[in-house]
């Protein structure tokens, strides 16, 4: 098997894998979290550490994508290429801190001598791991490295033009969403998650094709 299509195999079970991790990681924590209720928290502990386990698979499922991708994209442009790694690379770190956060929360639940000193400390976690969620990762990190990924396959026709022009999409209208959260919409709410399907979508599609056919071989030297 070339080392291309390696790569591909490698990369598309990173996204499918992302995908699965990520959402079972939100399904599992989100709804007993986000109203920092140390009673609920506790009575779910259970499933909000699986929950971190999930996340940090995730971020372990991104570092797998950006180090498959890598040498394909440095290929058609070096500079993007290692600015693509290096955003993926600060994406599994930031969902790392996600994870760990998740855990103390945990930990907090179980100690509540002093409720108001514990609910500073809760809602000070919440609304770091809140902001590195929406803020850096959805508005910033994450969205640019998948412009990147998709700019560099546009224009090199490593995957079909119509994959390509799809994820471009999918990421303005994922970043608009996100942006929508920091005035003010709800995150989660039934109009922010259609607004991430398209994207979720596009990567699992992606990722698909890059398991069963790989890269377009005739333009990677091109």
């Amino acid at each position: 098997m070339k080392y291309e299509r390696k790569l591909a195999i490698l990369a598309g079970t990173g996204f499918l894998l992302a995908i699965i991790f990520g959402t079972l990681g939100l399904a599992l924590t989100e709804s007993f979290i986000q109203d920092l209720d140390f009673t609920v928290i506790s009575d779910n502990e259970l499933s909000i550490k699986i929950g971190a386990i999930f996340t940090m698979f995730m971020a372990l499922s991104v570092m797998m994508i950006s180090l498959a991708i890598y040498p394909i994209l440095y290929k058609k442009n070096p500079s993007l290429a290692l600015g693509y790694v290096g955003l993926r690379f600060l994406e599994g770190f930031i969902f790392v801190i996600n994870a760990v956060m998740l855990l103390i929360l945990v930990t907090l639940s179980k100690d509540i001598t002093d409720i108001g000193f514990m609910n500073n400390i809760g809602h000070l976690i919440l609304e770091t791991r809140n902001h590195l969620g929406h803020v850096a990762l959805d508005m910033v990190i994450f969205p640019v490295a998948a412009l990147i990924m998709y700019f560099i396959f546009y224009y090199s026709n490593l995957v079909p033009k119509w994959l390509s022009a799809w994820g471009i999409a999918a990421c303005i209208i994922y970043m608009a969403a996100a942006y929508m959260v920091l005035f003010g919409f709800e995150p989660l709410s039934p109009i922010y998650i259609i607004m991430n399907i398209p994207l979720a979508l596009n990567e699992i599609v992606l990722g698909v094709l890059l398991i069963v056919k790989g890269f377009n071989n005739r333009h990677i030297k091109e």
